[in-house]
């Protein structure tokens, strides 16, 4: 789908960047998946296309799953509005498969675990893009 243009999107920001630990010298910002040795602060990110009946756009809903070892929630507060500050007034427009994607604020909350020193907050946003092979074709 977008994941490098959104992670490209991520990565360059300097104030979320401060926040999160590093990964083979980047921010820890993984799509699907994160390894083990990903570090004390880091995302995890997972995009999923929404049903749709248009054939110009599509849309999809963005997983965030933002973990933390800190044992206060600020942390994790912070990356969250970081997040949200960075997609929210943003398009993506140099993807190769979309023109033009914009993102849209969803809902979040932490999730509980009894049985891990890992805080988790999953954020939710969502994404609309347009085609570029569709418009192309006009």
């Amino acid at each position: 789908m977008f994941e490098s243009s959104l992670h490209n999107l991520l990565t360059t920001n300097g104030n979320l960047s401060a926040l999160l630990s590093t990964f083979q010298g980047i921010p820890a910002i993984f799509s699907d998946i994160a390894p083990q040795e990903a570090g004390e602060n880091y995302i995890v990110f997972d995009i999923q296309q929404d049903p749709g009946d248009y054939l110009e756009l599509d849309t999809f809903t963005i997983d965030f799953n933002i973990y933390s070892t800190s044992r206060s929630n600020e942390v994790i507060r912070n990356i969250v509005e970081q997040i949200i500050f960075i997609l929210e007034p943003n398009s993506i427009t140099n993807d190769p498969r979309y023109r033009n994607i914009r993102f849209y604020r969803g809902s979040g909350g932490y999730i509980k675990s009894n049985e891990s020193e890992i805080n988790q907050y999953n954020l939710q946003i969502y994404a609309r893009a347009t085609r570029k092979k569709w418009i192309d074709q006009l």
